[in-house]
């Protein structure tokens, strides 16, 4: 009989539509949850780790979930000792690299990072495992990441025409697991950290080249987080070297607040001449995304750093266009387009191209819900153009079953008024509390 790891789908009842009138001035202190990246990592290595970690303040979310859930599946003995609505706790006894036994499934639900990840921390087992998800999640290519596991030793299989996609089959591997790789990385420098992850478990040392990747700060934060659990890693310009042999140390681990998350809290406060301050927040400073805040201040918002690592954000009521390069922050695409079709004149978005491969195309994405409001954008090979000013209410806006389309789309529509959201519930990707949290803070918002 199989193991199967699986968690409930974001998207399990009818999708979720609310109603938002025009919220001017949205405003107030908020915590937003434990930073996504971070936790993954975390739950990743304490689960290969030899001994017992703790990881607190950890993100509760469905892509923690799954994760959770998948590492069970694989052996990882994991205590959720939260309380309830309070951030993920969990006590993590590792399996020191040593995986169940398949026949194992892992439905890694809508979740990138959990298949990414995973399939890795596959090919250390004896074979029999299979990794699968959501439809949306299986449209989205990992034939460069199953490439380079092959390349170092690993027997799998992917799914589709090309052999690129989800279902992902690991069988067990034919012989030593190491050496030198070449990896393409431009779809997502997630396919570079989940072989970094799982190397100081082969036989022969990792040597990864890679070429293509835009957000090196994901990759930094991988390796910083090893070598705070034992592993040697040495880093070169778009290289790096795994030893082999080698298996992380149990530690404790607090993960800092989500740069990401706030970001979204703080265009709301731009988009309605609000001012949101997020506690804490100066402990992600490492986080790429937390680099957005120069572009904030680029469209003319206030960044105010608090002597208590609180971050204040507050708008700037007419905003300006701006031209701005995001490759290492790509993520912040959506709300960078929502901004930009706020401020009269023409905006520059570049280095977005890899969101093609996000949750949904998301430079497509962006045109399509700004096209709603009266504001035309251009979709180029890797920027997006934004012809601001203009934009009114009315419209009902798409999900795309994608939580940062629809976070960012909250502020277009707050500053609008008479809008609708459909599947808002997929904010639970990363961001569970997002409606309730922004309610607080002055969203008027009501389910329909």
């Amino acid at each position: 009989m199989s193991a199967r790891a699986s968690t409930p789908s974001s998207r399990g009842g009818p999708p979720s539509t609310v109603k938002i009138d025009r919220s001017p001035g949205v405003r107030g202190p908020v915590d937003v949850p434990g930073s996504k990246s971070y936790t993954n990592r975390a739950l990743v290595i304490a689960g290969l780790a030899k001994g017992r970690s703790r990881i607190s303040n950890g993100l509760v979310g469905d892509d923690a979930q799954s994760m959770v859930s998948g590492l069970r599946a694989l052996g990882a003995e994991i205590v959720d000792e939260a309380s309830p609505g309070a951030p993920g706790e969990w006590s993590v006894a590792g399996t020191g690299g040593v995986l169940s036994a398949g026949p194992v499934v892992i439905d890694a639900n809508l979740a990138g990072t959990t298949l990414r990840f995973l399939t890795a921390v596959a090919v250390l087992g004896s074979g029999g495992i299979e990794l699968t998800g959501g439809a949306p999640l299986r449209e989205r290519p990992v034939g460069p990441l199953l490439d380079g596991l092959r390349h170092c030793g690993a027997s799998l299989r992917g799914s589709g025409k090309l052999g690129d996609h989800a279902p992902i089959a690991v069988e067990a591997r034919k012989g030593p697991l190491g050496g030198r790789v070449k990896l393409d990385a431009s779809q997502s420098s997630q396919f570079v950290s989940a072989l970094l992850l799982v190397a100081p478990y082969f036989d022969h040392d990792l040597i990864l080249e890679h070429h293509g990747a835009t957000a090196h700060g994901f990759i930094d934060l991988t390796v910083d987080l090893m070598v705070s659990h034992g592993a040697a890693v040495e880093v070169a310009q778009n290289a790096l070297r795994v030893s082999a042999g080698m298996t992380y140390e149990a530690a404790d681990e607090h993960v800092p607040p989500d740069a990401s998350a706030a970001s979204h809290l703080f265009t709301l406060a731009i988009a309605t001449d609000g001012e949101i301050t997020v506690n804490r927040l100066q402990s992600a400073l490492g986080q790429p995304d937390f680099s957005v805040l120069r572009v904030f201040e680029q469209f003319g918002a206030k960044v105010s750093l608090g002597p208590d690592g609180s971050v204040t954000v507050t708008g700037a009521g007419n905003l300006r266009p701006i031209d701005t390069d995001l490759s290492q922050m790509p993520d912040q695409l959506p709300n960078v387009a929502v901004l930009a079709a706020l401020a009269p004149g023409t905006s520059r978005i570049g280095g977005v191209g890899v969101t093609r491969f996000h949750e949904t195309n998301r430079m497509a994405a962006v045109a399509k819900e700004l096209a709603k409001v009266g504001v035309h954008a251009e979709v180029g090979h890797d920027d997006v153009i934004v012809h601001g000013g203009g934009a009114s209410g009315g419209a009902t806006f798409c999900s795309y079953h994608d939580h940062r389309m629809v976070m960012a789309i909250a502020a277009l529509a707050a500053a609008l008024g008479d809008s609708h959201v459909a599947g808002a519930e997929c904010v639970s990707k990363t961001y569970r509390a997002f409606w309730s949290d922004a309610a607080k803070l002055g969203l008027r918002l009501r389910p329909t």
